[in-house]
């Protein structure tokens, strides 16, 4: 008997004639992937069982995928422009050396020259190229797979001189923060990640949203793995910045993804928040 995920799997995905939703589910039923415990799974496994059981292809790319790999999933014509980012005074030796989670941050604003910073040399876009079909594709300060720029950031500022209160959507390309309508980041925080009072009281969380439908155009069934493996060296990448920067941080990957993705308004079927860093200022050595 089919029960659990298996079983709404097989009543939910209505493209599919009985006989294939059956494979689907006795699929998901038996497989190892179930130990995450949450909605990917369902996607992972249509990728990664059912395309090649079934024969299923996916769609040659086309012109509106190419444009999309350069389209931030936040528009804001009135855009915040960060200041340029200052040069970080710290070899990556010593910054490796120094790396550590720490969540004993102190009272006190974060300067905005220090989130541009954090931001433009983790992932900010240090070249670009002709590539699928697009003039000027950015090139970012941070390995993806197939340089498509899968992982995005989210703003959440609690505290940070000089910009209002507020969510915003990092646009690498044009070193900015696009507002996404998110006046109060508490809120959305609260449902994210539970009553934790060392995230709610952070003057910064960055989220770190994957573009799974990005993934999927160009890795198809190894989509969700791509994409894990993009968010890590995005990880890496804001921990070694954040050392140089002398700020206190932790990775916190216990987010619920559905809650945030809802108040976001971005689209849930491709769209999932994969990780966040918590960030204050870091007290006297």
């Amino acid at each position: 008997m089919i029960t659990g995920i298996a079983a709404e799997l097989a009543d939910q995905l209505e493209t599919l004639d009985a006989d294939e939703q059956r494979s689907l589910a006795e699929l998901l039923a038996r497989s190892r992937h179930q130990e995450r415990g949450f909605g990917l799974d369902t996607l992972f496994l249509v990728h990664d069982f059912i395309a090649p059981e079934l024969e299923r292809e996916a769609g040659s790319p086309g012109i509106d995928d190419k444009l999309e790999l350069t389209a931030s999933r936040f528009a804001d014509e009135d855009a915040i422009a960060l200041p340029a980012p200052e040069p970080l005074d710290m070899t990556l030796v010593d910054a490796l050396a120094r790396r550590r989670s720490n969540r004993s941050y102190v009272d006190g604003s974060i300067p905005l020259e220090a989130v541009s910073a954090l931001l433009g040399h983790a992932i900010g876009v240090s070249s670009s190229l002709n590539s699928y079909g697009c003039r000027d594709l950015p090139l970012r300060r941070v390995a993806s797979g197939g340089g498509i720029e899968t992982v995005e950031l989210v703003v959440c500022a609690r505290d940070v001189c000089r910009i209002d209160r507020g969510v915003y959507g990092y646009d690498a390309r044009a070193h900015k923060l696009r507002r996404t309508g998110i006046n109060e980041p508490l809120m959305m925080l609260a449902r994210g990640f539970g009553q934790n009072p060392w995230i709610l009281e952070a003057p910064l969380v960055i989220l770190m949203l994957g573009r799974l439908g990005r993934s999927r155009w160009k890795y198809g069934e190894l989509a969700y793995r791509s994409l894990l493996q993009d968010v890590g060296n995005v990880q890496a990448n804001l921990m070694l910045v954040g050392t140089a920067l002398d700020l206190a941080y932790c990775v916190n990957s216990g987010v619920d993804s559905d809650e945030v993705v809802h108040d976001l308004g971005v689209r849930p079927d491709s769209d999932l928040v994969l990780s966040s860093m918590v960030i204050g200022r870091a007290g006297a050595k």
